[in-house]
């Protein structure tokens, strides 16, 4: 749903590559694109759930990603509705990593955003600060300084974590040590593209307003194909009505 939402829903006509086991022709079958050519595949094979969620560290220093600006990370349980350029143009102009906030989560409480990691190392956020959703990150491109700098720090905290404390330490391993090194050194933007994010809990009628993305965390796998699919045919109606009029 996700890269055929980019294309149907968010006017988006770049390069779309999906970190995946399977082959490019193997992803454009799945996702009914099969004469999109501007889809490529980042082979990775993951040992375990760490090392998949943490696939999007890996970006650094790899050909495939070199050269585009910006670089858009998504999970795959994400829905576009309306065109995206913007929210890419907005982000590059700031220079900054941007990801959305997640205002019903802080910092200093939620181990999902990095509270228990902030614990051990001492640091003390604000008690209203929020974390951010780790789900879609927006890179100025993966040659600037910053952008460098934030990957190696990641990678690096992920496998010392891991040698320190066991490899499922940090259950939610990718966000927990991003939201931490933004506390501690980096300060991710959230203030971005925060306005383009809506979250899905369970009733995919709570958003009807087309502002950006959905991302439909929280669910396990069948109940999300579900309200994804519930929501999809609904933006594509809408979609097909706007075109009518």
């Amino acid at each position: 749903a996700l890269p055929i939402s980019l294309r149907s829903f968010a006017n988006f006509d770049g390069k779309i590559i999906v970190m995946s086991n399977e082959d490019s022709t193997s992803i454009r079958n799945i996702c009914s694109m099969e004469g999109d050519d501007n889809i490529d595949v980042d082979l990775m094979y993951p040992k375990d759930f760490v090392g998949y969620v943490c696939s999007k560290f890996s970006i650094l220093g790899k050909e495939i990603y070199s050269g585009y600006q910006p670089v858009m990370y998504l999970d795959p349980d994400i829905i576009f509705n309306s065109d995206v350029n913007k929210m890419l143009q907005e982000a590059t102009l700031t220079e900054d990593i941007c990801a959305p906030l997640e205002d019903f989560h802080r910092v200093q409480t939620h181990v999902p955003v990095g509270a228990g990691l902030i614990q051990l190392d001492s640091l003390v956020p604000s008690p209203y600060a929020a974390g951010f959703n780790g789900g879609t990150i927006i890179f100025s491109n993966t040659d600037n300084t910053k952008v460098k700098e934030f990957l190696d720090n990641a990678r690096r905290s992920i496998t010392n974590i891991g040698y320190c404390f066991g490899r499922e330490f940090n259950k939610w391993a990718d966000q927990e040590v991003i939201n931490y090194l933004s506390v501690k050194s980096f300060n991710v933007n959230t203030n971005c593209i925060s306005k383009y994010a809506r979250y899905i809990d369970h009733d995919p009628s709570i958003n009807e307003k087309l502002t950006g993305f959905v991302h439909f965390w929280g669910h396990n796998s069948e109940r999300k194909s579900e309200l994804m699919k519930i929501y999809f045919d609904k933006i594509q109606y809408i979609q097909s009505e706007l075109r009518r009029l």
